[in-house]
């Protein structure tokens, strides 16, 4: 039998799919097992049948894979992450027609086989605790972002004019407010609104347990990110929790990829330039934004980057420049004719007004179909187009 190179396995809920290849990636054996106890036990024993040295790659090791992963690395297996977009990537070299888990299980295998850089799979301990407590947290800050809205619309048409005495429903004197406002008005609307109100105190609640839980857990694991300016305790755990080992990095730049913070080249010819990078681990570049808005904000020494930067001519901020005032549309009465007007709001007087009509003066008002800019008219001007729906009945 040829040496095996790698071994793989695809994990789903129910079932693993498994498959040997060699160092040119041919496969040499295939098999199922059950995602159990039952089903690992078995694939540990697969696996023996293949000398040394071989590597393990798995697909989904840290979700539906994660128990397999932890065992595979207490048997002393040197199992590897491998990302669902180089199976993807590697799944059309194949060969094979369709999408099925033994095509999975033999692309993965080449990819393991190939890349000798791919990261180790991680093992559980307190970095994924913190990921898991930040990543709750997350969870009760979104549904309390919509209890609170759909409490504002309840308020608006139970209470009209209600902002006057509560402006937001963050704090629990306007809680309360809000609450006294309901209790003063009958139906059922008002009694969820006041059972949205009450789960919305339950989160809150919820959400002070948790954030000290993370705070107490910070300082236990003995970091020293929590020095830096700009990185709080949610912070450092969510860092921790998303980065896992950080052994696993070759290198800065590795991890700056990882994070999506390194620019993508977007060079051609001449020109020479970068873009947005919007891949990597959206958490960990969502962490490092605050991290950055933070320190622009009361750090001198990013003020100082900042303001360097700005001379040099370079454009921190690399937005798009938004118009001043922009038009706004209003739909008018139908004219005479029953045709459907339209008024522009907002616009400057070096538009040259154009009489309302059909055909080509209408054309000449918005442009013709086939996209010229033409000439938009003043405030007040009634426009029928040939693309405007007809109010005739």
């Amino acid at each position: 039998m040829d040496q095996v190179r790698s071994g793989q396995c695809s994990a789903h809920s129910l079932s693993l799919a498994a498959c040997a290849v060699d160092e040119v990636g041919r496969p040499i054996a295939e098999g199922s097992f059950s995602n159990d106890v039952k089903g690992h036990r078995a694939l540990r024993g697969w696996l023996n049948r293949f000398p040394q040295p071989r590597r393990v790659g798995l697909e989904g090791a840290a979700n539906f894979g994660a128990v397999l992963a932890r065992a595979l690395l207490e048997a002393g297996e040197d199992v590897r992450e491998v990302p669902s977009i180089l199976t993807r990537r590697e799944r059309r070299r194949t060969g094979r027609p369709g999408k099925s888990d033994p095509t999975d299980a033999l692309a993965i295998a080449r990819v393991v086989a190939r890349d000798e850089h791919l990261p180790p799979a991680l093992r559980g301990g307190a970095n994924e605790d913190l990921e898991l407590l930040v990543d709750y947290r997350d969870q009760l800050i979104s549904e309390r972002t919509r209890v609170q809205n759909r409490l504002h619309a309840d308020l608006m048409i139970l209470v009209p004019g209600y902002r006057a005495k509560v402006r937001r429903l963050t704090t629990k004197g306007q809680r309360d407010q809000a609450a006294r406002l309901l209790r003063a008005t009958a139906g059922v609307r008002a009694d969820l609104a006041l059972r949205r109100l009450g789960r919305l105190k339950e989160i809150e609640a919820e959400v002070a347990v948790l954030t000290e839980r993370i705070e107490s857990a910070i300082q236990q694991h003995g970091t020293h990110l929590t020095s830096i300016v700009g990185v709080g305790a949610i912070t450092a755990a969510k860092l921790l929790g998303e980065t896992g080992d950080a052994r696993r990095f070759r290198s800065m730049a590795g991890f700056a990829m990882a994070c999506g913070a390194a620019p993508i080249p977007a060079s051609s010819g001449q020109t020479n330039r970068h873009r947005l990078n919007r891949g990597g681990n959206r958490q960990l570049n969502r962490a490092l934004h605050t991290i950055a808005l933070v320190q622009a904000r009361v750090d001198a020494r990013a003020q100082g980057y900042l303001d360097r930067k700005r001379a040099e001519g370079k454009d921190v901020a690399r937005q798009r420049p938004v118009p001043q005032v922009a038009p706004r549309r209003r739909r008018l009465p139908p004219d005479d004719r029953g045709h459907v007007r339209v008024g522009l709001d907002n616009i400057g007087a070096q538009y040259e007004p154009k009489p309302a009509g059909r055909g080509s003066d209408a054309r000449a008002c918005f442009g013709s179909r086939q996209g010229s800019p033409g000439r938009v008219p003043q405030d007040g001007c009634a426009l029928t187009t040939s693309w405007e729906r007809s109010a005739r009945r």
